[in-house]
């Protein structure tokens, strides 16, 4: 009965530690898609911004 027990015990700190580390790869993965995201966001910024500066640029000559 003990042994059964500690196998019940062993199996459940196993499966603890899987969705552990599967909370964890989430959270990664959820963080680079929103770094992802802001890098795009930015690099669209900066496209806008040059666009702006050439018609300024255009303008004033």
């Amino acid at each position: 009965m003990a042994v059964l027990f500690c196998r019940a015990l062993l199996i459940m700190a196993i499966f603890n530690q899987c969705i552990g580390a599967s909370c964890l790869i989430e959270e990664r993965v959820s963080l680079a898609i929103a770094v992802s995201a802001t890098k795009i966001q930015v690099a669209g910024l900066e496209q806008e911004s040059k666009q702006q500066l050439d018609k300024n640029k255009d303008l004033l000559t």
